[in-house]
């Protein structure tokens, strides 16, 4: 597994647009939108843009506490002493999958991810402290204070038609699981904790198991494969369902841009990937419709101009 961020090289002053690429996905994606911001001399005086790049098979809670660390850890590396402010006002741009990402940086899940899995209390687990760690950060979310705006394109917030359909289940299964997960969810397993039970009763959480606890052999041949990105964005997925119940934190300004394949009204429609009703979400500030358009909708000048409709709106903010 390779999951890593790489960053332009930073501007004090300037504000970070993190753009976060969909499935099966990088960040050639942004090519189109990136050239158009830096040739607009407004935001390409007030604006940095970094990118992150991660492995889009794991699981999205995974992969998503992987982008909060990056972030975190780029924003101390290069403002130890917080007096850059432009780094605390970031816009962060996710598409499809990166759009989960996103949300899961400006939300309070509190233990909803984890009550998925069990009945017992996280605190009260006695496990092994670097499970304990890295479960810690992958199933429990806050909002991260130096986003102040973010921008969803094509995000599945109610799931994806395709991952429900026999080629997504088809995909899913091509997925490696991160060995490191694997470890975790035999360490949980031999600590007692009664997975097997409650994910057989709210269907597949976080850790995909069916069958009984064993011996730790046949523990870990059952625990072969956690769920993949591909499982998380399946409308009836326990993920799905608990992280649409969350709402953006009411102090990050949200905006979707929802492409559909036909023309208006948007309603009843898709982009071949994701149905209107499930990337419209209520608390967004504003929503902006790119008609005749599929789900790859990062390069259409549709959306590159409402994305710089709201660059600007976000520097007039302050």
């Amino acid at each position: 597994m390779t999951v890593s961020s790489c960053w332009n090289p930073t501007r004090p002053g300037r504000i970070p647009i993190v753009l976060v690429h969909g499935t099966a996905s990088s960040p050639v994606r942004w090519a189109e939108m990136l050239n158009e911001f830096q040739s607009d001399p407004i935001i390409r005086a007030r604006y940095q843009f970094w990118f992150f790049i991660y492995s889009t098979g794991n699981p999205v809670l995974y992969s998503a506490s992987l982008l909060r660390e990056a972030l975190r850890d780029t924003i101390s590396e290069l403002d130890p002493e917080g007096d850059d402010n432009a780094l605390r006002r970031m816009v962060v741009i996710g598409h499809s999958q990166g759009g989960l990402l996103t949300k899961l940086q400006v939300i309070s899940s509190e233990a909803r991810f984890w009550d998925n899995i069990s009945d017992r209390s996280f605190e009260g687990l006695e496990i092994d402290p670097e499970t304990r760690e890295t479960l810690g950060k992958a199933l429990f979310f806050e909002r991260q204070e130096f986003i102040e705006r973010v921008i969803f394109i094509s995000t599945p917030h109610r799931g994806s038609f395709l991952a429900d359909s026999r080629l997504g289940s088809f995909a899913s299964r091509l997925v490696k699981t991160p060995t490191d997960l694997l470890g975790q969810a035999v360490d949980l397993a031999r600590a007692g904790v009664d997975l097997v039970e409650s994910a057989v009763e709210r269907g597949r959480g976080f850790f995909d198991i069916f069958a009984r606890r064993d011996e730790s052999a046949q523990l870990e041949r059952r625990l072969q494969r956690l769920p993949s990105s591909v499982d998380n964005m399946k409308s009836d997925h326990p993920f799905t369902i608990t992280l649409q119940a969350i709402p953006v934190d009411a102090h990050v300004h949200a905006h979707s841009i929802i492409p559909v394949l036909g023309g208006p009204p948007a309603e009843g429609q898709n982009d071949g990937v994701v149905e209107y009703s499930s990337a419209h979400i209520n608390e967004a500030a504003s929503e902006f419709i790119v008609y005749q358009s599929g789900h790859s909708a990062q390069s259409h000048p549709d959306t590159i101009q409402e994305a710089r409709r709201i660059l600007l709106e976000h520097l007039d903010a302050r």
